[in-house]
């Protein structure tokens, strides 16, 4: 249910995602194991063990390394006979009673478990009860795989997985089935789903008493061989359930036990960042199946009341999923976003503002007027014709406008309402960004629904180019825009205050969506609204009727709560018909990109109360549960609100409290969160406007997963009472992710004389392939296949003919112990694996690449940097793409050590020390199209002397003196351990300066301190790679000259020591 959904999702609607990996999926997996191409069989005189416990000293470091580079790993825990005896006793004693707790698993079900044959009954075991029927034997065998879990959870690091939980264990009888399989029901379906999402690792316990063969292949590879390997009771396999299919099967004579369980992460196939993971066959056709149930549930919805009603019987999350990926009816998509907002005129820019937190408000400048003249603090002023506000919000550049593009002379734009002037730039860009020219908007079919009040401009002082028929007439707003740009669909401008933009909306929405073969208004809606500042007599105004904060902030939710400060607000958004009938079912267009689209626009009026300006709460419930069902969902769906929140303590509560009644007022809502917000404690109420702004600042946040917070709640109104039963209501104070990767969203817009309007928009998160919308911020992040199978041993595949070797010699070795300039060839082992040994340097760490051909412009390498052994190698590459990749030998990491198998408290292993002088052997194994390097100490090796290591690499003074280049080297002196070089005369004064061994800048020595600058230090820090930023000094002038010394010892026990000093031998003259 964490899912990111297609605009239309799947049912019939529109082809998603998800249809398509299923079916790939399938295709490259199931099937091809069902028809068991090029087995390949491992063990064929008995069963070959890839760690034993009583055996391995690195028993934990080989079952990773098997892990990590084949996926599975057999190991023998030296399970006595006893043991297995008794899991058997108890295992036959559940298979012959009556209980019938044996039974087939679903059809749907099965290869995600151990096939037909392996799984051909199963049953969970009921540990955790104190009357629970399992035997003791069975208990122990459970009690193995909870050690299993202990000994891998400390792992899970080096696997790059999450061991977050294990499933309760699963009791199989292999076997031909003796019953036919149920039906796939809806509650177990979102069972195995949540199991086969969520599972990275698999543990396998083969209790017997037949020994048996567990076949195995890489589902994401369609050209890998499917493997066989035998096992025996009391063989244990861990293998990556995220990566390979599996397969148990006995003898038809025989009859087999198994106990299993699954190591999940909280990971599904989307996370937040649209990093794309591989999941199993059997979690795509699951999935596939659920979709299929999902838009048949859908099909057959009843809207009530309250929105959706939903069967209890089928799980909660498949409402949130028919709602989300199965829209119903015509959509409405939202194409363009454009706007002049307080400190920037971009749309995705406002909302960042919005969501780091800003407070836009400020004081009123003085290029507006001097509110000094007006404004007073005492409450009482407005008597006396003053504010006790002084701050509001403020678009800039207001005077700025091209009148040549619409035609426009530059007299006529002198006299012009800066309303008409911005709002016409605006609502041309926002037509741009929807695709169109100035050539295919005239005469277009194109409504223009503009929310606009009688403007400020009129208590402006005008000049001679004034004319006021047009300059500032409210209905001239938009019918301008539609002249000046040749629209000939509906045009109006709508003065209701607050609510006027949600009306233009409601407007444009139901001329697109309510169209008939004789009814098209317009084919394509632009809706805005402008509001700007521009006289101080609406302040006092709006002071005499207690609306404005004399605190200069709006205080929405919080106790000290006394009105709202005013803000500019000028902002356009294109609609535009998202879904096509076809077939008689609205069918979402894919190919177009929309920020979202318009689920609902509700309207309605408070009527008859205690004012025209009072609240009321059961009509405003009314209103919410109206946007509901026109949006044809449940009101656990919406996730949640852009509330009106004008900053009255009654206002606020009510408003609070009907949101609460409506959509989270029944006791199975509970558990489902919902968030409110408000931008007027950002940025103040834009009046007419209001709805744009809400609008961009939910929509936007929708495309980022992220809703913007609100601002100066730090004690809740006393008249708020939302927690008192526990509602899941949270007011946001700051940015806080959607729930899902899509999201339904609600915004409100209020008119003083009563009117009410609730617009939800649906979104879903940008995802990784198409970045944000047409002219979003969000930039596109690489999607990220997840390997974890990095050499398959049964092979598969044929690796290019380009990609292959030519010569008899065919793989070099190319590394840092010969500064990168000289490759040796590597011996054939046999078997498509080559090797060669390297001895360890000074440093106990070795880089290097393999060349096919000796070629250094056919290179093998990790595709990362520091790569360790068992990663897959790529290429060939040419050496200017793969300079930055190179696989890490490192002898560093300390002490090895053995983790027990049953040691809950133990640490993850560590590699065996590698000290100088140790001999490591390199091997590059290669089966089909698969290719991997890994290396091991050489099993001839034998311990070296403790005597000083001979070091026959290469030391390099570089630094400002040389441009930073390995011009200077330091010569050895004699047969000692000491390096000396001249340097000098200096160019300029100064000289930083630092050493590299072999012309590897990941072998610099270095000071340790930024302090240390210009003084000969204590101690040397490296080999590494060095900052430019800590580098020695030599203190001199230009024109000196220095002798720089440096000494290493190293021995074979690890011991490395390093000194530095430098002399000035020359002065400048």
């Amino acid at each position: 249910a964490q899912a990111s959904f297609g605009p239309g999702g799947p049912c019939g609607r529109g082809a998603g995602w998800f249809a398509c990996a299923a079916a790939e999926s399938r295709r490259m997996g199931l099937k091809r194991l069902r028809r068991k191409p090029n087995l390949q069989k491992l063990g064929p005189a008995g069963v070959s063990y890839d760690a034993a416990q009583d055996r391995d000293s690195d028993f934990t470091q080989k079952i990773v390394a098997c892990l990590n580079q084949k996926g599975f790993c057999l190991v023998d825990f030296d399970i006595g006979e006893d043991f297995l005896a008794a899991a058997q006793r108890d295992a036959l004693a559940i298979e012959e009673s009556s209980s019938g707790r044996l039974s087939p698993p679903p059809t749907e079900v099965v290869d995600g478990l151990l096939g037909e044959d392996g799984s051909s009954r199963i049953c969970e075991l009921d540990l955790d009860l104190a009357d629970s029927p399992d035997g003791p034997g069975l208990k122990a065998a459970d009690a193995h795989l909870m050690k299993v879990e202990a000994l891998l959870r400390p792992l899970a690091a080096l696997l790059d997985v999450q061991v977050h939980s294990r499933n309760e264990s699963i009791l199989h009888v292999s076997g031909a089935p003796a019953q036919t399989p149920p039906a796939l029901t809806e509650v177990e379906c979102q069972r195995w789903l949540n199991d086969f999402g969520r599972h990275r690792l698999m543990v396998i316990f083969i209790l017997g008493p037949a020994r048996g063969t567990l076949t195995l292949a890489p589902f994401a590879d369609e050209d890998a061989n499917a493997l066989e390997l035998d096992v025996e009771p009391g063989s244990t396999v861990i293998l990556r359930a995220d990566a390979l299919t599996h397969r148990f099967s006995t003898s038809l004579s025989h009859k087999g036990f198994a106990l299993t369980c699954f190591l999940s992460q909280q990971k599904t196939e989307h996370n937040r960042r649209g990093e794309v993971m591989v999941l199993s066959p059997q979690y795509q056709e699951l999935n596939e199946w659920k979709y299929r149930r999902v838009g048949e549930l859908k099909d057959t919805q009843v809207i009530g009341p309250e929105g959706q009603e939903w069967d209890y019987a089928v799980p909660r999350e498949w409402q949130y999923i028919a709602n989300h990926a199965c829209p119903t009816g015509p959509q409405v998509g939202i194409s363009s976003l454009s706007g002049k907002l307080p400190q920037t005129h971009d749309p995705a820019s406002f909302w960042r503002g919005c969501s780091s937190g800003t407070d836009f408000a400020r004081q009123v400048p003085v290029l507006r007027w001097d509110h000094s003249t007006v404004y007073d603090p005492d409450p009482n002023s407005y008597q006396r014709f003053r504010t006790a506000c002084r701050h509001g919000s403020f678009v800039d550049g207001l005077d700025q406008f091209d009148c040549k593009v619409f035609g426009i002379s530059p007299f006529e734009a002198k006299g012009m309402d800066p309303n008409q002037r911005q709002v016409l730039e605006t609502s041309y860009e926002a037509l741009v960004k929807a695709g169109f020219g100035k050539k295919s908007l005239m005469r277009s079919l194109v409504g223009v629904y503009i929310a606009a009040a009688v403007s400020e401009f009129s208590q402006v002082p005008q000049g001679p180019e004034s004319s006021g028929a047009t300059s500032g007439a409210n209905s001239i707003t938009s019918n301008r825009i539609s002249f000046c740009l040749g629209l000939q669909g509906p045009s109006y401008t709508l003065d209701n205050q607050g609510a006027a933009a949600h009306s233009c909306l409601s407007a444009a929405f139901q001329s697109l969506r309510m169209q008939t073969s004789k009814y098209k208004p317009n084919h394509t809606a632009l809706i805005g609204g402008t509001f700007i500042q521009m006289a101080p007599a609406y302040y006092i105004m709006d002071s005499a009727s207690g609306l404005l904060s004399r605190q200069g902030r709006c205080f929405n939710f919080d106790f000290t709560a006394d009105g709202y400060v005013r803000c500019d607000g000028i902002g356009n958004a294109v609609l535009s018909p998202a879904s096509e009938k076809v077939d008689g079912k609205d069918v979402i267009d894919e190919a177009k990109s929309y920020w979202g689209t318009v689920a609902a626009c509700a309207m309605s009026h408070v009527g008859r109360g205690a004012s025209l300006s009072a609240p009321s709460g059961p009509q405003e419930r009314l209103l919410l549960l109206d946007a509901v069902r026109q949006a044809s969902v449940g009101v656990s769906d919406i996730d949640a609100v852009e509330c009106w929140g004008e900053g009255g303590a009654m206002h606020d509560a009510v408003e609070v409290r009907s949101l609460e009644s409506a959509l989270r007022g029944g006791e199975d809502l509970k558990a489902v969160p919902i968030s409110t917000a408000t931008g007027k404690s950002q940025f103040g109420n834009m009046l007419e406007s209001a709805g744009i702004g809400s609008l961009l600042r939910v929509v936007i946040g929708q495309r980022y997963g992220m809703m913007a917070p609100g601002l100066h709640l730090y004690e809740l109104n006393p008249h708020i009472e939302v927690w008192a039963d526990e509602t899941p209501m949270s007011f946001s104070t700051d940015v806080v992710p959607y729930r899902h990767m899509s999201s339904f969203h609600g915004t409100t817009g209020k008119s003083i004389g009563g009117t009410m309007a609730h617009v939800v928009t649906f979104a879903k998160m940008a995802s990784t392939s198409e970045g944000m919308a047409p002219d979003g911020g969000i930039a596109p992040q690489p999607v990220v296949l997840h390997q974890p199978v990095a050499f398959w041993p049964a092979g598969g595949g044929e690796l290019a003919a380009e990609d292959e070797p030519s010569t008899a010699l065919p793989y070099y070795v190319i590394g840092s112990w010969s500064e990168w300039a000289t490759a040796e060839p590597m011996t054939h082992e046999g078997g498509g694996v080559y090797g060669l040994t390297v001895a360890m340097g000074p440093n106990r760490f070795e880089q290097f690449r393999i060349l096919l051909d000796g070629n250094e412009e056919r290179a093998l390498h990790p595709g990362e940097y520091g790569a360790p052994s068992g990663t897959s190698a790529l290429g060939p590459s040419s050496s200017a793409d793969c300079s930055e990749f190179s696989w890490t030998i490192d002898g560093r990491a300390g002490a090895g050590t053995s983790i027990s198998a049953f040691d809950e408290a133990a640490a993850a292993p560590r590699a065996e020390p590698l000290l100088p002088g140790a001999a490591v052997r390199i091997r590059l194994r290669i089966a089909g199209r698969w290719r991997a390097v890994d290396w091991e100490k050489a099993a001839d090796s034998d311990d070296p002397v403790s005597a000083p290591l001979v070091d026959n690499g290469k030391y390099y003074i570089v630094g400002e003196f040389n441009g930073w280049d390995f011009a200077d080297e330091l010569r050895r002196v004699g047969d000692s351990f000491l390096y000396q070089a001249e340097v000098g005369p200096l160019t300029s004064a100064g000289g930083l300066f630092q050493i590299v061994r072999n012309r590897d800048w990941n072998q610099t020595f270095f000071p340790p301190r930024p302090e240390d600058l210009g003084e000969v230090p204590e101690e040397v820090r490296g080999p590494e790679p060095g900052p430019e930023s800590l580098a020695w000094s030599l203190g001199g002038l230009r024109g000196d000259a220095f002798r720089v010394e440096f000494k290493r010892v190293v021995d074979a026990s690890g011991r490395d020591e390093r000194h530095i000093s430098w002399k000035r031998i020359r002065r400048r003259t």
